[in-house]
């Protein structure tokens, strides 16, 4: 559960913002083919109040769904704690068969319950980033065959990589050319996943899988989003983690 210093509920009649942490400038980030900034902690990106999460970049800005505005431990992130009801941010984007999707997160409770992560397709089309029991997925929905597989070629144990409440990073890159998709924890490669398309449609659904699915929730804080038009390689995967690491307690 979090310790809240500042919250707002979007729509409240309480607009006035109290302590929060912002960054005045965008910190440095590999920018060769980023398409979409989204950064609760940055002024341009989100005001304070509303339910429109600007992307400072691409202009594909989120529009959020049962989330609340926070600050505290000098992080702003929009908190999602309730299940089994509209909470996720939808942001739609032209997507490429190449792409790579980063998010900050933490998770109300370890281990993880079932939830998606994000999810770059239509609700019940997917493919989409997701914990089920005690593995990671991205799949083309809510399906179990295409785990993450780590070096041993063994599911991604995501018990043994998430163990606390803590910020973290998880970043995916889907890499058309190699029929790969990968996935990075904290800017560390963990496993690989057979390749699915993302560019299947426009939607992109961050926290939850989206329109009329509330089952897969997930119950937590998001600060910031970054989807690229290609898939960077590992060196800018763990260059990503280190420019915004310090903002997170690393």
């Amino acid at each position: 559960m979090f310790t809240l210093n500042a919250q707002k509920v979007f729509f409240s009649a309480n607009n006035n913002e109290v302590n929060r942490v912002v960054q005045s400038q965008q910190p440095t980030l590999i920018t060769a083919g980023l398409i979409q900034n989204l950064d609760a902690n940055l002024t341009n990106s989100y005001g304070g109040s509303g339910n429109i999460w600007t992307d400072i970049v691409g202009g594909n800005n989120g529009t959020i769904f049962g989330g609340t505005f926070t600050t505290t431990g000098g992080v702003s992130f929009f908190n999602f704690p309730n299940a089994g009801v509209a909470s996720y941010v939808s942001a739609p984007l032209t997507k490429s068969t190449s792409m790579t999707f980063s998010i900050w997160a933490k998770s109300n409770s370890v281990p993880v319950p079932n939830a998606m992560l994000f999810n770059t397709g239509a609700s019940g089309t997917g493919p989409d980033f997701f914990f089920a029991g005690t593995g990671f997925y991205w799949n083309v929905w809510d399906g179990f065959n295409t785990p993450f597989l780590d070096v041993n070629n063994v599911v991604l144990n995501h018990t043994t990589i998430v163990t606390n409440t803590n910020w973290h990073n998880y970043t995916v890159t889907v890499d058309a050319t190699n029929s790969n998709t990968k996935f990075y924890f904290d800017g560390v490669w963990k496993g690989t996943a057979a390749y699915r398309s993302p560019a299947t449609s426009n939607v992109l659904y961050i926290g939850g899988a989206g329109l009329n699915d509330n089952s897969w929730n997930f119950l937590g804080g998001i600060s910031c989003f970054h989807t690229y038009n290609r898939a960077l390689s590992a060196a800018e995967v763990n260059s990503n983690f280190k420019a915004l690491k310090s903002r997170f307690g690393f």
